[in-house]
């Protein structure tokens, strides 16, 4: 599966992650802790031009699905550099979060995969009764078993490798009356971080919606 770069805002959680762990241990949570369902459908598309696919109509599924949970663990703020490179796309006073995701395949693969994710979110912004929030996050991800549907180095090559990289982005909707819960659609992408952690070409993409609660 060939990508492109992403966004430098992408690039940088893995560093920021890092800046912000240590602080996060010594001064506790930041904020409310939230736990999420998921449950979604692995797709043939691309993640760069993604958005456009589904604007389009252009998105192509497989026989492959997940479901799993996850718990947002808050963190303090993101670090100053990465602050501002938020606030230069609009993204004013964002929150940041150690993401715990397990899920299960299932279809045409069978593994269970972690992943841990650093991952910043903006504020939410107010549309008549509704809240809409976006977040982008990023980690390491462990297959723990052949994740047969994903894409390997090669169209021939047998390899599918278990530990990539995790990328998740998400839009997040709720209700001004009902503050604490949220639905949710995110994409889910493992890849080799452009053969950093992997070979290039490698791992996939699924479309996942889910019901977030905070507490």
């Amino acid at each position: 599966m060939h990508r492109r770069p992403l966004s430098s805002l992408a690039a940088a959680l893995c560093l920021a992650g890092f800046t912000a762990l240590q602080p996060a241990v010594a001064q506790g949570p930041a904020g409310k802790g939230e736990w999420t369902l998921y449950g979604g459908q692995m797709i043939a598309n691309d993640l760069p031009p993604l958005a456009f696919d589904l604007v389009t109509g252009r998105v192509r599924t497989k026989s492959a699905y997940l479901v799993g949970i996850g718990y947002s663990l808050p963190l303090p703020p993101p670090p100053g550099w990465l602050d501002r490179s938020l606030a230069a796309i609009g993204m004013h006073g964002a929150t940041a979060a150690l993401d715990l995701i397990a899920v299960q395949h299932g279809g045409a693969e069978h593994n269970p995969e972690v992943n841990v994710a650093y991952t910043v979110r903006s504020r939410y912004a107010d549309f008549g009764p509704m809240r809409l929030r976006v977040g982008a996050g990023m980690g390491p991800s462990l297959a723990l078993g052949r994740p047969a549907a994903e894409d390997g180095p090669t169209d021939t090559s047998p390899r599918r490798p278990r530990f990539q990289n995790y990328v998740g982005l998400e839009v997040e909707a709720r209700l001004a009356d009902m503050p604490d819960t949220g639905l949710l659609l995110r994409v889910h992408h493992r890849s080799g971080a452009y053969g950093l952690i992997a070979p290039n070409n490698v791992g996939g993409n699924f479309i996942v919606l889910g019901l977030r609660h905070s507490f």
